[in-house]
């Protein structure tokens, strides 16, 4: 997690406006930190809102500070990204060199980015606000409308289960938006973007089903059936049907039908 001094409030949204881009600077040196110090085999990213401005703009400066660098992230998330939407194509360029995927959520809905793009002079917001979904080379489009919840409709990316499975995904498979559930590919005359529709994943059961899938692989089954003889699980046999089907879908090679025992 890296915290910048955001006031966390509407009526301290012109300060932040100043305050994210020196953090910024100091967020590329953690940055740093992270890959040379870590360890870490695997670094995602994730940003929020304004958050974003201070992600975009330190990649930019690790990108002109290591111009060698390819791939050193692997998931790069922009989650409703209040920015400048003809900048971040720009910095897209090159920021998208250092990770293996860049993914942009937007939604056509949001109040919060509709509001900003009025105190921006009607300058359209890359994660959306009343506007088509911004579209370009380096990162896809993932178009959330369908998904809300809140006032705002702002923080869905952290609050529905799907979103969040489709986030689990990225970070275990790195599938394209073509191999995700949900994801209907939509054409507009300089490239696509992707509408997520909810109603075409199984809601309750995708976070719990890759999660299962991601830490047992094709054993997940197994603890499918265990589930089963467990006379203290909440789920019922229908659950644990569909949840069998889901794995077969997740995991290739792996039987949707019941594990059998003499």
């Amino acid at each position: 997690f890296y915290a910048w001094p955001s006031r966390g409030a509407a009526r301290g949204y012109l300060a932040d406006t100043a305050t994210v881009q020196v953090s910024a600077r100091h967020l590329v040196g953690f940055l740093e930190d992270i890959v040379r110090r870590s360890g870490a085999k695997q670094v995602n990213l994730i940003a929020h809102s304004m958050g974003s401005r201070a992600l975009t703009e330190a990649l930019e400066l690790y990108a002109a500070r290591h111009t060698e660098a390819r791939n050193v992230f692997d998931q790069v998330i922009f989650a409703a990204p209040d920015v400048d939407a003809d900048l971040f194509a720009l910095q897209a360029r090159a920021m998208h060199r250092l990770a293996t995927r860049v993914t942009l959520y937007s939604s056509n809905a949001d109040v919060a980015l509709s509001t900003s793009r009025a105190l921006h002079g009607d300058a359209p917001r890359a994660g959306g606000g009343g506007q088509v979904p911004l579209i370009g080379p380096g990162f896809d489009t993932v178009d959330m409308t369908v998904l809300g919840g809140e006032v705002l409709q702002h923080t869905y990316f952290a609050t529905d289960s799907t979103a969040l499975a489709d986030i689990l995904w990225l970070f275990w498979r790195n599938p394209a938006p073509s191999a995700r559930c949900g994801m209907v590919e939509t054409d507009l005359a300089d490239g696509v973007y992707w509408v997520y529709r909810s109603e075409n994943c199984e809601e309750d059961l995708l976070l719990p089903a890759i999660t299962l899938a991601r830490r047992f692989g094709a054993a997940a089954l197994e603890r499918i059936e265990a589930m089963r003889a467990d006379p203290g699980t909440e789920a019922d046999a229908s659950e644990l049907d569909a949840l069998r089907a889901l794995l077969a879908e997740i995991l290739p090679g792996v039987r949707a039908e019941p594990v059998r025992r003499d």
